[in-house]
């Protein structure tokens, strides 16, 4: 799963990655960096029609439009993340996955790696997982995205992150539940080309991108368990475990 992450990235690299067009000319997406983004807050996402890719501001938990009331919705249903061998057969998600796709630009990513051998009471050491030194410093996750309305009552715009089986890396990072270790799905360029493109809509074709980003392109390191926002968030723990950090150095 993916229930925080990391934005601490410049206007000039989300264009370099996504080519969206005229990105910094939107004042209201002003460049924040944030180092603990959690459900329900404000996040960016790029989507797409035939007139090009265009950032926004979501909410982060899908509420779809068969919902009756979003508070009720979400109190009910964990929608932040979409495994991605549902995405076709869920009433709450099989039309985003036709028509309302997205990609979110991160930093990085937080997991949680429980402790081994598990003992009542033992805790959680949580990794920031990121792109190598050499490697763009943006990585795009899948998304998908809708809008709730009703008369009388403003929309909601709202996402979640789509994710998949995870792979070695992370399945080791990512050990709470051995037999279904999960990982956001991050795209490549040709994979974020066709999760974007407004003129596919076989769900076939697009659930075919959806897979463990390979982790020889994948850095994670130990952090500290401390709350709040900063980027001491995501330094390294001293003595911590550190996989691929000198990658592409």
């Amino acid at each position: 799963m993916c229930g925080r992450y990391v934005d601490e990235l410049t206007g000039e690299e989300i264009d370099s990655r996504t080519r969206v067009s005229r990105f910094a000319a939107l004042t209201e997406l002003a460049r924040v960096p944030r180092y603990n983004i959690s459900p329900m807050s404000p996040v960016l996402v790029i989507t797409s029609d035939e007139n090009g890719r265009h950032p926004r501001i979501m909410q982060w938990w899908l509420v779809p439009p068969i919902a009756d009331d979003p508070t009720a919705f979400v109190r009910r249903y964990t929608t932040f993340n979409a495994r991605a061998e549902k995405l076709a057969q869920s009433a709450f998600y099989r039309h985003a996955l036709t028509h309302q796709r997205c990609v979110l630009p991160v930093s990085g990513f937080y997991e949680w790696q429980a402790a081994t051998p598990r003992k009542t009471g033992s805790s959680k050491t949580p990794f920031y997982i990121h792109p190598p030194a050499g490697e763009a410093p943006c990585w795009t996750l899948a998304g998908i995205w809708s809008t709730w309305e009703r008369p009388g009552q403003a929309p909601l715009h709202s996402c979640a992150i789509v994710t998949c089986v995870a792979n070695p890396m992370m399945a080791w990072i990512h050990n709470a539940k051995p037999d279904d270790p999960r990982m956001p799905v991050i795209l490549d360029d040709n994979a974020m080309a066709t999760w974007l493109d407004p003129a596919i809509s076989d769900a076939s074709a697009l659930t075919e991108v959806l897979q463990p980003y390979p982790e020889t392109r994948m850095a994670a390191h130990a952090v500290a368990k401390i709350v709040g926002d900063g980027a001491h968030l995501i330094d390294p723990l001293p003595n911590g475990r550190c996989i691929g950090e000198d990658r592409g150095r």
